[in-house]
């Protein structure tokens, strides 16, 4: 084997065609394989709503634990006060964590059922909105950042709070705008169709407990700012973080309520009509009947 033709190999692996070697069908059949058709374009359709919502919240939880690091670094440095306002601090930034982690799992439980829809605005801007309410919850706790009195400080999670379960109310009717028609169009199967009614219930449920937290965190917010009333630090902050919490506990007993129907129709017992125990409580749910009238 001479020198050219060694040379002439190492440029074949470099590239076919410093050898004047025409590679056409093999380029053509490459665009061949590379070509969507419409079967295709409608699989990326069924999951192309499921996937967006999945992906920005994942996105948004990312960069919110971010800064929730850093405010609690920021925590970790600060020393205790006399009357001890670091625990209030830390309990603000649980209430932030809580607030966080219901926002993340409401569409953790329920997004997989979403109808194929190509996402309008509103589905892009409510998460983003939520999201930035999220960051500032944390933010508000960097020392460095917002260096402010104890009070503005809560006074100020208050607000977001609000605002925070205002659009986490329009979040979720969105989410129930998408199955309500759904449902109306005939878009699941009859199967199907029942275990999103009843999932309805929760939705209901969540919008309820969605509405009592923008009330509550208003109305302590205003009671605060107005200054007619002195109240503790810690007077509002503390319910609203055991209220976040129970809702983690909401959501868990929604992935619940999936798990089990999703597991009887998989054993071939059907779906029942009976409402869940949790979506009895005439405080959180609708009853059965409105759930037929979708």
């Amino acid at each position: 084997m001479n020198l050219r033709n060694v040379s002439r190999q190492v440029l074949d692996v470099i590239h076919p065609s410093f050898n004047q070697q025409d590679n056409k069908p093999d380029h053509k059949s490459r665009l061949l394989e590379a070509r969507i058709d419409y079967p295709e374009i409608r699989d990326r359709y069924k999951s192309y709503l499921v996937t967006h919502y999945l992906g920005l919240h994942i996105t948004v939880v990312s960069v919110t634990l971010a800064v929730a690091g850093v405010a609690a670094a920021s925590l970790i440095t600060q020393p205790m006060g006399a009357d001890h306002q670091l625990l209030i601090l830390w309990l603000l930034w649980v209430g932030s964590l809580a607030a966080t982690a219901v926002a993340y799992g409401g569409p953790m439980v329920g997004a997989f059922a979403l109808p194929a829809s190509i996402p309008a605005i509103i589905d892009l801007l409510l998460p983003l909105i939520v999201g930035i309410v999220e960051f500032l919850l944390f933010t508000i706790l960097i020392h460095q950042v917002t260096a402010t009195s104890l009070t503005a400080i809560v006074n100020t999670w208050l607000v977001l709070i609000a605002l925070f379960a205002i659009f986490a109310e329009f979040s979720v009717l969105r989410a129930r705008h998408h199955y309500v028609v759904a449902v109306r169009d005939g878009v699941y199967s009859k199967e199907v169709a029942k275990i999103v009614k009843i999932y309805l219930r929760y939705l209901r449920r969540d919008l309820i407990a969605a509405a009592m937290l923008a009330l509550f965190a208003a109305m302590g917010a205003g009671l605060r700012i107005s200054e007619a009333v002195v109240w503790p630090s810690f007077a509002f902050p503390l319910p609203i973080t055991i209220w976040l919490l129970l809702g983690l506990l909401g959501h868990s007993e929604t992935a619940k309520m999936w798990r089990e129907l999703l597991s009887s129709h998989k054993q071939g017992n059907g779906v029942s009509d009976k409402t869940p125990p949790l979506a009895q409580n005439p405080g959180y749910a609708t009853s059965a009947t409105d759930a037929k009238r979708l």
